[in-house]
């Protein structure tokens, strides 16, 4: 039996689109799904099948449609792009937040209500579980579908999403909720208990994930880097966060070597095979350690982002030493004497 654990994250939830692909290219199913945040909207669609909907509703998701807020002016400020017109439309924007005690939620509210299917989620036989926190009672709140009224699975969407710059609203039973993301970003938790051989835990932040006593296999997906902005949804952010979290998730699946890039696994016998040259090692060995496969694969992908490689490819060492070498003939690189000591072997 399977678990499968959705972060929350706002925005960064993309990542969780890509890794979702992978999951379903190499067959995996879930017999549990949890999320705070947005994994609790991700995950619905996980358990009514509807990942094609969901795909299609993050490519075309905006700041703007959602919250009234443009994504442009986002990325001018955060690129420092400050025009006088990208400050006055800031200052509008801030105004307007302040104005309304905080961004209003009805846009959010109204695609979640025209896009999820309640009675097919209760029809799953996957269980579902969401988590939120109670303000008013200033409690933790984790349920399964079962737990929830009839009815009512929206607002329990919502208040598991809401995020403190939000209007300040009653969701449920009159209740303030804050986003479940405030009290633990990440309810592995409840599913810790349930008994289940694996458990696939996709992140949308880079700390450290919690540790539990469990026989259970616990495999972690989570980005190299940020995943941008958790307010800021445009089709460039969404896009690359959807092809990092499905090569991210080849490659805890299919137990890839790499950091940034993403390469087929070779034993650490064969790296030591493919450069032998000592003081080479040496000169490269900048992460003072003494393992060469790990000295060769970081000085690959430093090559690789030299020569601009695509990074979205699962790459075959022999075959990307051979591109390495013929792109070297034609533009010199800082990593000459690396490259000439590579040995091609299959």
């Amino acid at each position: 039996m399977n678990g499968l654990v959705l972060e929350g994250g706002g925005a960064r939830g993309s990542y969780h689109v890509g890794a979702l692909k992978a999951f379903k290219e190499r067959n995996i199913k879930f017999d549990y799904v949890v999320g705070t945040s947005i994994g609790s909207i991700n995950g619905v669609f996980v358990v009514t099948n509807e990942l094609d909907k969901l795909e299609a509703l993050w490519r075309s998701a905006s700041s703007k449609e959602l919250f009234g807020i443009d994504e442009n002016i986002f990325n001018a400020f955060k690129n420092k792009n400050l025009t006088k017109e990208n400050i006055k439309k800031g200052l509008q924007t801030i105004y307007q937040v302040i104005k309304n005690a905080g961004i209003d939620t009805t846009n959010l509210k109204n695609m979640l209500i025209e896009n999820i299917d309640e009675d097919k989620l209760r029809k799953s036989n996957i269980e579902y579980g969401l988590a939120t926190y109670n303000i008013s009672k200033a409690k933790k709140i984790q349920v399964f579908k079962n737990d929830i009224p009839k009815g009512k699975l929206i607002e329990y969407l919502l208040a598991s999403s809401y995020l403190p710059i939000f209007k300040f609203k009653k969701i449920i039973d009159e209740n303030y909720y804050l986003d479940g993301g405030a009290y633990d970003k990440c309810p592995l938790d409840m599913l810790i208990n349930k008994k289940l051989d694996n458990i696939y835990v996709v992140r949308a932040h880079r700390d450290k994930l919690a540790k539990y006593k469990t026989k259970t296999k616990i495999y972690e997906i989570k980005s190299y880097k940020k995943l941008g902005s958790i307010i800021t949804f445009s089709k460039d952010i969404t896009d690359y966060n959807i092809k990092l979290g499905y090569f991210d998730t080849l490659k805890v699946l299919d137990n890839l070597d790499g950091n940034e890039y993403y390469f087929k696994h070779k034993s650490e016998e064969y790296y030591d095979k493919i450069l032998t040259n000592k003081n080479i090692l040496k000169k490269y060995n900048k992460w003072l350690t003494i393992n060469n496969k790990r000295i060769i694969i970081n000085t690959l992908e430093n090559i690789c982002k030299f020569y601009k490689i695509d990074k979205f490819k699962v790459y075959n060492i022999p075959t990307l030493i051979i591109k390495i070498k013929i792109l070297s003939k034609f533009k010199k690189s800082p990593y000459k004497d690396f490259i000439k000591e590579l040995k091609v072997k299959f």
